[in-house]
């Protein structure tokens, strides 16, 4: 099963000393966090807490390209994302 691939923000100076930046990408499609919802859930079930599908994301994270770069700010806003994915409206 394809995973996201996700295009990070990068800086880095060439030769003469010009900062070159690689636009922050990190927003996922629908179907990549559909993707990763149903990992996760297919693994551990529909009903993890916040904390606990945290963990499990963030393992998740480790195993896609890309993601190893990702700020902690970065990973947090893509797990609220999907976890209002994953734990649906408020009933």
């Amino acid at each position: 099963m394809g995973i996201a691939t996700v295009v990070l923000p990068s800086v880095w100076l060439d030769g003469g000393g010009m900062s070159h930046e690689i636009p922050n990408n990190t927003e996922l499609s629908i179907d990549q966090r559909q993707t990763l919802i149903n990992i996760i859930s297919d693994r551990f079930g529909p009903c993890l807490s916040f904390e606990e599908f945290t963990d499990q994301a963030l393992l998740l994270f480790e195993d896609i390209s890309g993601f190893e770069v990702t700020s902690d700010s970065e990973s947090q806003t893509i797990i609220n994302q999907l976890w209002s994915y994953y734990h649906g409206p408020a009933k």
